[in-house]
């Protein structure tokens, strides 16, 4: 009976401990993290969005000094996930599917709205809790891995390649109206027959073309939710850490019913045992034995 309660203690506490995993919910947050994760394509895989304007910090957010300055070079020289948990001595340990169970780091990688990658690198003490005691503040660097395995994003390069290619798209289409314009200019100082073509064609040389209309800039579609005023969640219960305390819970209620059941069975047989020993050393006298007062 002690041995399975014991065992049933412990499976309670390795119940409630597992059902703790990394970053699961998407959310926004406004302080260190800067940015948002979100949920992209059909595996649901889990990315980071860093909020527009902040990507383009300069190195210097992150000297050499900086506890995190380590990590973010080993972060940007790997080949792993976008989202990565790293042990304190810079070995990887995991995408964000990782469950923390010791002090380590994380390294977050994205692209914001304008294109632009840049990581962060921070503390992670334990599930669903980063970037908070950072006595340096977060290593922010622009750039991120060359290539990840989530998915999450594009290489520097391929990236890099997009935005040239929209604006040189955008140039060419200028350039292939410009001789357009000149043909019809040369086409217009033809010498003709009548001196009145003569007038109209001089006429149409001298006055300037319009200039060719630019494409204006489309806004960026934003795959996130948009950033929230209100402190992060962080201290928030995830549902899966509520799931595994009522399970934990439930558990203990049960053991502490079968405890309770098997003190009271134990308590009754022993005062049978002890009514039995009373009644076999008690003689009873009879009556017409007993002696009158």
């Amino acid at each position: 009976m002690e041995r399975f309660r014991v065992s049933s203690i412990f499976l309670c506490i390795l119940i409630v401990y597992n059902v703790k995993c990394a970053i699961t919910q998407p959310a926004c947050y406004v302080d260190n993290v800067d940015g948002c994760f979100f949920r992209q394509g059909g595996n649901g895989t889990m990315c980071y969005k860093p909020y527009i304007g902040l990507s383009s910090s300069s190195p210097s957010s992150c000297p050499a000094s900086n506890p995190y300055a380590s990590i973010a070079t080993v972060h940007l020289q790997g080949s792993h996930s976008s989202i990565a948990y790293y042990a304190l001595d810079n070995t990887y340990l995991g995408d964000v599917n990782y469950i923390v169970s010791f002090e380590t780091y994380i390294c977050i990688s994205g692209v914001d709205s304008a294109g632009v990658i840049s990581s962060r690198c921070c503390d992670a003490p334990h599930d669903e809790w980063f970037c908070q005691v950072d006595p340096g503040g977060p290593c922010v660097v622009s750039g991120g891995p060359a290539s990840v395995t989530d998915g999450c994003y594009q290489t520097n390069n391929e990236v890099a390649s997009s935005s040239s290619s929209s604006s040189s798209t955008a140039s060419s289409s200028a350039t292939s109206s410009s001789p357009a314009a000149s043909a019809s200019s040369d086409q217009a100082t033809s010498p003709s027959s009548s001196p009145s073509s003569s007038a109209s064609s001089s006429t149409t040389t001298s006055s300037p073309s319009a200039p060719p209309s630019q494409p204006s800039p489309s806004p960026s579609p934003t795959t996130t939710t948009a950033p929230s005023t209100s402190p992060s969640t962080k201290s928030g219960i995830s549902p899966g850490t509520l799931a595994g305390a009522i399970v934990g819970i439930l558990v203990l209620m049960s053991l502490g019913f079968v405890g309770l059941w098997w003190y009271m069975k134990r308590k009754v047989t022993n005062n049978r045992n002890v009514v039995g020993t009373l009644g076999d050393s008690v003689t009873l006298v009879p009556e017409n034995r007993r002696i009158k007062s």
